[in-house]
């Protein structure tokens, strides 16, 4: 009896061995699996991509260049807030073709006197694109490009683009102009320098067209060298004669013969009395 309750003592040890065994393993599987859920938990994610830096348009045209001009004509006709939410609120962005104080210069007074306040804002919408370009961009560029004027009250605003020899310019049917220097390019906002103002094709029309040249001049022959006679002779016409009769020199001619033949006639006279 006492045999069979050391054998049961030593079997229920057994199990409870087995069973201690089988718990920490079960226990360290599940501490593992745990520490491997939470590894891949805190892998680190990638950062986000920058976000494109906020252009300031007021800034830039206060201190890039001399543009104090058209940074006052952009104010007054409050477009400065719509084309800074061009470049800022959009994922096409702004491109600009400023023209410089000497530019605006250049103009005649009676040129932007004469418009009107909605024409002013076309002709300064016209000199914007609504879209980011480098001058790259520029090299093999498709025409004609849409402006932020297009549209205007039925108007095209248009400009094409050209670029030969690296040198890019910029035409609005009525003006031709280079790119004179990029004061900044950087998405969104790419702003460009150009030496005159791109007046509207669809405000100003068609350019006169350039004047015919000069006629050659015809060459006239010089005048005959004056002759060494006195003033007021004609030594080109011949001597004057009498009408009808001998000149003077054949009537002295006369005389003389007529005077020898009386004395001839009045030696004869003589000597025949003298007989």
């Amino acid at each position: 009896m006492k045999n069979s309750t050391a054998v049961i003592q030593i079997v229920a040890c057994l199990i409870l061995m087995v069973g201690i065994v089988g718990g920490s393993h079960s226990h360290g599987n599940v501490m593992v699996s745990l520490a491997a859920k939470k590894s891949h938990k805190l892998a680190p994610t990638p950062a986000p991509a920058p976000a494109p830096a906020l252009a300031n348009l007021t800034q830039l045209l206060s201190v890039a260049g001399p543009f104090s001009t058209l940074l006052s004509l952009l104010e007054a006709s409050e477009l400065i807030t719509t084309l800074q939410s061009q470049a800022n609120d959009t994922e096409q962005g702004l491109t600009i073709f400023a023209p410089s104080d000497p530019a605006f210069s250049s103009l005649s007074k009676k040129t932007m006197a004469n418009l009107t306040a909605e024409q002013k804002k076309a002709l300064l919408l016209a000199h914007c694109i609504p879209k980011f370009y480098t001058l790259a961009d520029f090299q093999n560029f498709s025409n004609p490009a849409n402006t932020m004027a297009t549209g205007n009250n039925g108007g095209k605003y248009n400009l094409n683009i050209t670029s030969k020899n690296g040198a890019v310019s910029v035409s609005s049917g009525y003006v031709n102009t280079p790119i004179a220097s990029a004061v900044y390019s950087a998405r969104p906002l790419a702003l460009y320098t150009v030496g005159k103002v791109l007046l509207p094709e669809d405000i100003f029309g068609l350019p006169s067209p350039s004047p015919a040249p000069a006629p050659s001049p015809v060459s006239v022959p010089a005048p005959a060298p004056e002759s060494s006679s006195p003033k007021g002779s004609n030594s080109s016409l011949p001597a004057s004669t009498p009408a009808g009769g001998p000149s003077v020199h054949s009537a002295a001619s006369f005389l003389s013969a007529q005077q020898s033949i009386y004395l001839i006639l009045a030696v004869a006279a003589g000597s025949l009395l003298l007989l």
